[in-house]
């Protein structure tokens, strides 16, 4: 078989072999193709086809996430949060104390330090503004207390990390 890209030959089998060895790897994203497929038999053309293909946007753009409190008490806190694309938000809440820097996206989206005390992870779609109710804990010592978040697209992109809190 072979197959012609906007004009551009590519040998994709050959006579008697089960498997192709000319790939077409030349396809850019956001673009446009006219392929025509030409199939051979004994060296004579027996079929053709043509299809119009537009390859996808390859998204490297990272998401914007965004955390916004409500109401707050030493036992409940009360957060909105939101992204602007679709995708999954992580989310952790902790004592800045308790830290000695500020957490990495890795430690938001895996969830499982001991130090921390709410975590979680919402789908979301672009600009769903989700809510965020942490409560059955008590806040026993003063400080500033901040719910940490970062969301992944479903390109795997992942934005910066942001952070809303409060002090007690």
């Amino acid at each position: 078989m072979v197959a012609y890209v906007n004009g551009q030959e590519y040998r994709v089998f050959n006579y008697g072999e089960t498997y192709g060895f000319g790939a077409i790897k030349t396809l850019r994203a956001d673009t446009s193709y006219d392929i025509t497929l030409h199939f051979y038999k004994n060296n004579v053309n027996i079929a053709q086809g043509e299809l119009h293909i537009v390859t996808p946007h390859d998204d490297t753009i990272t998401p914007n996430v965004n955390a916004m409190l409500g109401n707050h008490t030493s036992t409940t806190a009360d957060f909105e949060i939101w992204s602007d694309e679709p995708g999954t938000i992580y989310y952790i809440f902790v004592r800045d104390a308790d830290f000695n820097v500020m957490p990495n996206k890795s430690l938001i989206m895996a969830g499982n330090d001991p130090r921390i005390v709410r975590s979680g992870q919402l789908n979301v779609t672009a600009d769903q503004r989700k809510q965020v109710l942490l409560d059955g804990f008590t806040i026993t010592e003063p400080g500033y207390w901040t719910l940490y978040l970062v969301s992944e697209d479903s390109a795997g992109n992942i934005s910066s990390i942001q952070g809303a809190g409060f002090s007690l």
